[in-house]
């Protein structure tokens, strides 16, 4: 197991650096959020889980496409932040592989620093 996160994250940051494009679905499924990765992600793996991998990114908001459920709320330009994982599956087709994590908060700089 030694080696295997460093590895797995050498190769995601050459996908996941500044400047990336990043496009998640809205939360009410019609429509699409697009960012702008501001910085390359910063990765941190899990002290007591070498097959987990917790990533932040700071993301500047860019444009939606589609409909979007909180329309009212976004704001080109806006910075906000993104804490994710990876974690290696242990069920099903992707036993084995690199997972990214499904569920991940997204939030502005202000918030991010209550919670830390």
């Amino acid at each position: 197991m030694k080696g295997i996160w460093e590895e797995f994250i050498k190769h995601n940051l050459e996908t996941y650096h500044k400047g990336t494009i990043v496009k998640m679905k809205d939360i009410g499924r019609k429509g699409k959020l697009i960012f702008k990765l501001v910085k390359d992600r910063f990765y941190c793996r899990q002290s007591n889980l070498p097959q987990k991998v917790f990533f932040i990114d700071k993301l500047k908001k860019l444009k939606p496409e589609g409909r979007i459920a909180y329309r009212k709320f976004w704001h080109n330009g806006d910075i906000e932040y993104r804490l994710g994982y990876y974690v290696i599956s242990q069920y099903g087709k992707r036993k084995g592989h690199w997972m990214f994590g499904q569920y991940n908060p997204i939030m502005p700089l202000r918030d991010l620093e209550k919670i830390l």
